[in-house]
């Protein structure tokens, strides 16, 4: 859902455009993932061997959320200040069209 309104709203932002990609994409990548993994999962017998699996992959996936978050924070955008769009580092786009309030 966050997806569709990011990219409605694109007209307010060109970087919503690219971060509701990345989440349609990082949604299907997800989705692959899974598969594969529970396919390998159900083959597996219940052993120590398969709760270090488990472990392992928790781990991965909290590095991979901390390094997403990271890389798709807005450190270069637009933020409103006193009714005026003010640059925040070096954003690759213009300022919004919309009136900032």
């Amino acid at each position: 859902m966050v997806m569709f309104v990011l990219y409605a709203s694109r007209d307010l932002n060109p970087a919503y455009e690219a971060t509701a990609m990345t989440l349609a994409f990082s949604t299907c990548a997800l989705m692959f993932l899974y598969s594969l993994i529970f396919r390998y999962y159900e083959q597996m017998k219940f052993s120590d061997k398969k709760l270090f699996y488990i472990f392992f992959m928790l781990i991965v996936f909290a590095a991979l959320a901390l390094v997403s978050a990271r890389l798709l924070s807005g450190e270069d955008d637009w933020i409103c200040q006193n009714g005026a769009w003010v640059k925040h580092g070096q954003p690759s786009f213009p300022a919004p069209t919309v009136p900032c309030e």
